[in-house]
């Protein structure tokens, strides 16, 4: 019989090259490793099992030392994908392979970008110019993509970052919201977003369908508008897994469901592509009502780490949006020393008049609230006064509403005379400022509410009545935030809503 030795020689050595030259592509790949590192501090992933101590972060650029996870997302999406146990071989074989080359965004040696059909590489990246290597073809290709990539508020740029951060994982399950959009004023649809996303971790659903998560233009067009329109889906998928991530609608994956339409029998008990969670809104505003009820009566329960995620800035405008916002405070604010505001949340419009609920609570005069203002505050804590109501309801409103017709009066006499005697400044926002944009064709209403929450959760200081979902809201946010000068208006007065020593801010309760 034969000797085998001579073919398990020559395989022992064709092994060992091949080792050998995985080893030299992990030492030449530290920027790579590097990136996992990153990504696993960070917490987009769980690489239980690659040694910490190959990795390093020498090699990365600035870009991506300051970036957001959702900048590589690519590359994250990608090792999941090849190495969703974590094997370093596997990963040594992707780098040897050649698929990780230079990042399309910060032109250093870490990955590829990619298409969306089965993560592989664009063929159009492999090919050779006349007189050029395919590397410096690459990096030709590259530079042009650099130069546009500074700030996720690159439009462009984000659009693209879009695309890939939303590609779906076949390996873990995807809810949908099962009525298939919200209705509601924003923040009553915001309350059910958040406990929608709370159930959706609970029942370990790590991705949610996009196209069934819509918010309604309540008091506007009327119209459904997709979720990645007004919010920042990038940023918000770079804290997968803590949240799960939104992704895009795939015929496989997501066959049960169509557009706006479930495709099978009592989708709540058989749907599995994907699961459908959630019997109404009203459950899920419920759901999340009693949860933060149960926070302020008991002192020791912790908040839900997926809630503070979403009410620490994972949720957060889209930047279009939030570029529009910030020019507009830059110009209202000016270069003076001294850009503090209050947020002041006058819910006086006619609706509230006619509201049944919490009447011991509202005040529906815009003059009261000015002269408790005072009365709180007899020297102006800032220089500025942001007020948010609904302009357009008060001016609409039948002339024979007389409140609602003081009210649009001392509205507009703030705007041009200031309070205090005019040593302060009052300003609006909301709609107004999205004029001239396209949130304003599609979105008038919700994007108002949208611009206005949010300067008003950055506000130095803000005041808002507890018969509003919008005020209580914003009460959270701030306060999970670690900015407890939050007062509310009640008819003997204002008074502090949270301090230094609150537990849990109030619940909405009307």
């Amino acid at each position: 019989m034969k000797s085998n030795a001579p073919l398990r020689g020559r395989l022992l050595t064709v092994l060992g090259a091949c080792l050998a030259t995985m080893l030299l592509g992990l030492t030449k790949n530290t920027h790579y490793l590097g990136l996992i590192q990153m990504f696993k501090a960070s917490h987009a992933l769980r690489f239980q099992d690659v040694p910490t101590a190959t990795m390093s972060t020498d090699m990365l650029c600035d870009a991506c030392k300051r970036a957001t996870v959702g900048v590589h997302f690519s590359c994250v999406d990608r090792i999941q994908r090849y190495v969703a146990g974590g094997s370093l071989f596997k990963e040594a074989q992707e780098i040897v392979s050649g698929e990780y080359r230079e990042c399309s965004l910060c032109h250093v040696n870490t990955c590829q970008s990619i298409d969306n059909t089965g993560y592989r590489p664009s063929a159009s990246n492999n090919g050779n110019q006349a007189g050029t290597s395919a590397a410096d073809a690459e990096n030709a290709k590259m530079n042009s993509v650099t130069s546009q990539a500074s700030s996720l508020k690159n439009l462009t740029n984000y659009d693209l970052l879009l695309k890939e951060s939303m590609v779906p994982f076949s390996n873990v399950t995807t809810a949908a919201y099962f009525p298939l959009s919200f209705y509601s004023g924003y923040r009553n649809q915001g309350m059910v977003f958040n406990g929608f996303v709370m159930k959706c971790i609970e029942l370990n659903h790590s991705q949610i369908l996009l196209s069934s998560i819509k918010w309604k233009d309540q008091f506007g067009t009327n119209k459904r508008i997709q979720h990645d329109l007004l919010f920042d889906v990038v940023h918000w998928n770079s804290f997968y897994p803590e949240l799960p991530r939104f992704v895009t609608y795939d015929h496989t994956l997501h066959w049960q469901v169509e557009g706006n339409r479930w495709r099978i029998n009592s989708p709540l008990v058989n749907a599995t592509l994907p699961y459908a969670v959630a019997k109404t809104q009203k459950q899920m505003f419920i759901h999340y009502r009693r949860y933060t009820k149960l926070l302020a009566q008991n002192t020791k329960m912790q908040r839900d780490p997926v809630d503070t995620l979403m009410l620490q800035g994972a949720f957060r405008p889209h930047p279009g949006i939030q570029e529009i916002m910030d020019r507009y405070l830059e110009r209202v604010l000016g270069v003076s020393d001294d850009t503090s505001y209050i947020a002041l949340h006058a819910r006086v419009e006619p609706d509230m008049q006619k509201h049944p609920v919490c009447r011991d609570k509202k005040v529906i005069k815009l003059q009261d609230i000015f002269d408790m203002l005072h009365q709180k505050f007899e020297e102006p804590p800032v220089s500025k006064v942001l007020i948010m109501l609904g302009r357009h309801l008060l001016e609409q409103e039948d002339e024979s509403n007389e409140i609602a017709k003081e009210n649009l009066q001392l509205l507009n006499d703030a705007i041009d005379n200031g309070l205090w005697d005019g040593r302060v400044q009052v300003f609006e926002a909301g709609s107004d400022i999205l004029e001239k944009s396209k949130y304003h064709e599609f979105a008038p209403s919700i994007g108002g509410s949208i611009v206005n929450y949010f300067f008003a959760v950055q506000a130095d200081l803000f005041v808002g009545t507890e018969v509003s979902s919008f005020s209580t809201d914003v009460v959270t946010t701030r306060f999970v935030r670690g900015n407890v000068k939050n007062y509310k208006y009640l008819p003997e007065g204002i008074v502090q809503t949270t301090s230094e020593t609150t537990a849990a801010p109030p619940p909405f309760a009307c």
